[in-house]
């Protein structure tokens, strides 16, 4: 009996040291997503304000709040680094319509063939929608550029944090480009009576 009970205590003992010892690895360090690097739209405006209509219930299925990056926080970052002023008695109003990001669990196969498999676990799907408004000194409405752009990815069941991190890090990252390439053609498009 104490031999079996000294047994027991030795595995225990040994289980606890080795979990001791697992080590999780730190956080990777992922960059700011920015877009200083191109050229920003000088803009025939006095000023440019920047408001958000957005509001992430923060409950299932949304999932902006375990993002690195949150689509509304790069969008607020797309202006300051795209939207540049020069001069004019009118304003412009970058207003972040939609910045949702949902999360899905995908069904798992409990067979015994799926246990050598590694399954998608998760679905993820990111929107940014905006619009940029031009308003005179009185704020009478003059013309507006809109943008919406979509990305969706799957993350394997055997994702780690770091790997989870990444993959919604360059979700968001995709997502903004698409964005950037969208909102760039309707200011082209439709505002460019404003730009310098």
């Amino acid at each position: 009996m104490k031999i079996r009970s000294l047994f027991q205590i030795g595995v225990v003992a040994t289980l606890m040291l080795i979990g001791a010892c697992a080590q999780v690895p730190p956080p990777v360090a992922l960059p700011d997503i920015t877009f200083a690097h191109l050229s920003p739209f000088q803009l025939a405006v006095g000023n440019v304000e920047i408001e958000s209509r957005f509001s992430s219930p923060m409950t299932a299925p949304h999932a902006e709040h375990k993002i690195p990056q949150s689509p509304e926080q790069v969008m607020r970052r797309w202006a300051e680094d795209r939207l540049q002023v020069s001069t004019g008695q009118t304003f412009a109003r970058f207003i972040i319509l939609d910045a949702t990001v949902t999360e899905h669990a995908l069904e798992i196969d409990g067979t015994l063939e799926a246990v050598f498999t590694n399954e998608q676990e998760m679905r993820y799907q990111a929107v940014a929608e905006a619009t940029i408004e031009i308003r005179g000194a009185a704020g009478n409405f003059l013309g507006n550029a809109t943008a919406r752009a979509t990305r969706t990815i799957t993350i394997p069941e055997n994702a780690t944090l770091n790997e989870r991190d990444r993959a919604l890090f360059d979700l968001v990252d995709q997502l903004m480009q698409n964005f950037n390439t969208e909102m760039d053609e309707s200011i082209r498009k439709h505002l460019s009576q404003w730009v310098n």
